[in-house]
């Protein structure tokens, strides 16, 4: 499966504290929002239980490359694993 969309990320702050000299410091910083084009791919098993073969297992890998934009040439990646019960 292959795929493209849009990464939207939304607008926040963001706290760093540390300790410089011995005193204790607190930082924050805006970061703006925004959304990047990516490109996606992946697959997965099932593995179906009894002879119906409306249920069981399966097992799905997908990556993501953003390809322009405040992350560009970022890649990442997920895997999910569950149980499935399939409509006829």
């Amino acid at each position: 499966m292959f795929g493209v969309g849009t990464l939207i990320y939304p607008s926040r702050t963001d706290t760093f504290s540390g300790t410089v000299g011995g005193t204790p410091i607190t930082q924050n910083v805006s970061v703006s929002g925004g959304s990047d084009f990516t490109i996606n791919g992946g697959g997965g098993i099932r593995y179906y239980l009894g002879q119906s073969g409306t249920y069981g297992f399966r097992t799905e890998a997908k990556f993501y490359k953003i390809v322009d934009g405040a992350f560009s040439g970022t890649t990442f990646g997920k895997v999910e694993l569950g149980f499935f019960i399939q409509l006829h």
